[in-house]
């Protein structure tokens, strides 16, 4: 429903990309700022570096079917911080199915493409777009403690290269 609302918020207004952000996210605001602006440059949904409260990260690689050389790696993420462009969404929508006005951007369950396995409904929105770059910016969320990816995660996710 958030999804939507902002989806027709947006309708007929300049704004051209979409920021999804959890409520318990810390960040300085110019990591929002370059978080978006990289989406605008790239056309890319792009999503900040994210922990949980174990230190995992909040994200995983696709496993490409063909590894294309100096491709950027497609990830999975929470959808914490990720910037849409507002066209990705336009796209994506005339393909979901809608129930009482509400769009099936994304659910949690057995996903087609993944079979065995179990997907959060942030990962299946991210695999909407074959999913969505990983930029180096840290965000934190704030728990009972603020939670923070440390740089050497940060430097390493964003390094990743598939095998």
């Amino acid at each position: 429903m958030a999804i939507d609302a902002a989806f027709d918020k947006t309708e007929g207004t300049d704004i051209d990309t979409v920021l999804l952000l959890d409520d318990d996210q810390i960040f300085e605001p110019k990591c929002v700022l370059d978080l978006v602006e990289h989406s605008r440059q790239t056309g890319e949904c792009c999503s900040g570096v994210t922990v949980t409260a174990e230190g995992k990260l909040c994200a995983r690689p696709i496993k490409p079917l063909v590894v294309i050389p100096n491709a950027p790696v497609r990830w999975l993420t929470g959808l914490g911080c990720l910037a849409v462009p507002r066209v990705r969404l336009v796209r994506l929508r005339k393909k979901l199915p809608e129930t009482a006005g509400i769009t099936h951007w994304c659910r949690s369950g057995p996903h087609p493409d993944y079979p065995g396995e179990w997907f959060p409904n942030d990962f299946w929105f991210c695999n909407h777009f074959g999913g969505v770059l990983l930029i180096p910016i840290a965000f934190g969320h704030l728990k009972w403690v603020p939670i923070w990816p440390d740089s050497r995660m940060v430097r390493e996710c964003c390094a990743y290269k598939p095998e």
